[in-house]
């Protein structure tokens, strides 16, 4: 299920579809999310915001 999400300068704010995921994360804030930029196999990026 895709989330999308929004960054405060302080806060990651993710919205989606209530599954699995979103439950895991109400239970456990301090996760890590990591956002990818993917054109094709040779052009892509990650980020993992601090």
């Amino acid at each position: 299920m895709p989330v999308s999400y929004a960054f405060n300068g302080k806060y990651v704010i993710a919205h989606s579809k209530e599954d699995m995921k979103i439950s895991m994360m109400r239970k456990h804030p301090q996760v890590c999310f990591q956002v990818d930029e993917i054109e094709d196999y040779a052009n892509w990026r990650s980020v993992i915001p601090a």
